[in-house]
Parts: C-alpha cells; structure tokens; sequence
C-alpha cells in the first residue's frame, strides 16, 4: 500500500470516529420521552412484518418506518426467539417488560443496541457523505461541512447523538 493510501486510509479512519465520538458518549446515560413508545411500535412493526399483516406496519400518520426498522434489528441482534413467541400486538408497555421478564432479557438492552445501530448507520451515511464531497469539493471543505453538519444536534433531528 502506497504512502498516499496509507494517509488516506488515517484520515478516513480518524474521521469515522469523529463522527462515532459524540454519539457513542453517553448513549446509555438517558431515554427521551418517546423511546418507550416506539419500542411498543417497534415491536407491532416486527410483530406485523412477521404474520404477514403488512397493512398492520403503518403507524398513523408517521413515516417513521426506518425507527421501526432500526428498532426491530436492534430487537432480533439482542432476542431472535421474539418472533417465536406466542402473542398478540402489544398495547401497553408494561406487556413488553412481561415479554421480556419471562425471557430473562432486558429491554432497556433493546433500546442501547437500536441507538448503536442507528449511531453506525448515520456516521456511515455521513462518511459516505464526505467522500463524495472530497470528491466535489476537496478535503478542506469536505471535512468543514460535513463536520459542521454532523455536529448539529438540530440538523440531524433527534438521531440518537
């Protein structure tokens, strides 16, 4: 591998963890108002997803599929057997902390390993972002903007940072 490549390589790695650094500190430090909730969604999501019952998968007015994606992969890293389990959508959460109980699993795990997944898409989404503007742009500004964006805590909503 050539020198340049070598440096590339540095500056590729050094910057994926600059996007990694600000998400991953504190990730299990609180939960937001409306966590629970979409855990419940999340659950109905993958519930629907696996009977078949895709008209189920919609959440009233909300585009919030990719949560619910992103969730239910955090739910099958963590408890695969929960769609072997026999039961209906869930209504309240205390029917999740049973589910879970009776498992022997914590969902509070659920909730890190979702944030963990989403944290990992959007800095890879954002390091993808800033090669193809390297490309457009050069490096200075690349980084410029792309950091400065990535440091917005509005400009990427509530994404788990």
């Amino acid at each position: 591998m050539s020198r340049k490549a070598l440096l590339a390589l540095l500056v590729i790695i050094l910057f994926f963890t600059a996007l990694l650094a600000p998400r991953l500190i504190g990730i299990k430090a609180f939960t937001t108002g409306d966590e629970p909730a979409w855990l419940i969604f999340s659950h109905n999501f993958l519930h629907a997803i696996d009977k078949g019952q895709f008209e189920r998968t919609v959440y009233e007015y909300h585009p919030a599929v990719t949560t619910m994606w992103i969730i239910s992969a955090g739910i099958l890293s963590y408890f695969p057997g929960y769609i072997r389990l026999r039961h209906g959508y869930i209504e309240k959460f205390w029917e999740l902390d049973d589910i879970y109980a009776q498992a022997g699993k914590a969902l509070s795990t659920v909730l890190y390993r979702s944030r963990a997944i989403y944290v990992l898409l959007t800095s890879a989404f954002l390091l993808l972002s800033f090669l193809f503007l390297r490309r457009l742009a050069g490096l200075a500004i690349a980084l410029t903007a792309i950091l400065l964006v990535s440091f917005d805590p509005f400009y990427l909503g509530q994404s788990a940072c």
